[in-house]
């Protein structure tokens, strides 16, 4: 699988996956007769007919990798308000993003990043603030290169789906909990 968004129908929340991906930092594309949806609420698959896209819309946004000997960051654009610089480690590759301007979990925009370690191999996926450049939480759980992202449309769920052949729905609904607890 290399693209999940999420979906809904009828109050109901599902999640799209295909093969066909998205272009990278784009939540959005055309959902094609390959793609399924998965029905949380009934726990199976199905087509996408009679879905409805609920994702979070982070238009506006910009993520661009940089790389200078060994140095490398991101520069995080939302729209013409603010510029942040996130530092990578040494051999580290952006391989996606999502954005989530606003949320009903947490009265700041977050950034999801799925970052790939060239030497390693390994898969990392964060959660940033696009605001500070800190780094709120790390994800784990696919063994597989993180191929896409998708904040829901409230910010209560972010998706990832992987070369593994998993996709998996992370709760945000703790986030604020979580954070309060790190600055205390």
């Amino acid at each position: 699988m290399s693209y999940v968004s999420f979906a809904s129908r009828e109050n109901r929340l599902g999640i799209v996956v295909g093969k066909t991906p998205a272009r990278p930092g784009s939540v959005t594309r055309a959902w094609t007769a390959d793609d399924r949806v998965f029905d949380v609420a009934n726990r199976r698959m199905t087509v996408t007919a009679g879905w409805q896209s609920f994702n979070s819309d982070h238009s506006g946004w910009r993520v661009d990798p940089h790389h200078e000997g060994n140095r490398s960051w991101l520069e995080v654009t939302r729209g013409e308000r603010s510029k942040t610089t996130i530092a990578l480690n040494d051999g580290d590759i952006l391989e996606t993003w999502a954005g989530c301007p606003t949320s009903k979990v947490i009265d700041e925009p977050l950034l999801a990043l799925a970052i790939n370690n060239r030497p390693s191999g390994e898969s990392q996926f964060w959660l940033f603030n696009p605001e500070t450049g800190a780094r709120l939480r790390q994800f784990s759980g696919h063994v597989g290169r993180i191929t896409s992202l998708a904040f829901a449309k409230d910010g209560r769920f972010l998706a990832s789906v992987s070369l593994d052949h998993t996709f998996r729905i992370w709760g945000l609904s703790d986030l604020k909990e979580s954070l309060q607890v790190m600055v205390a």
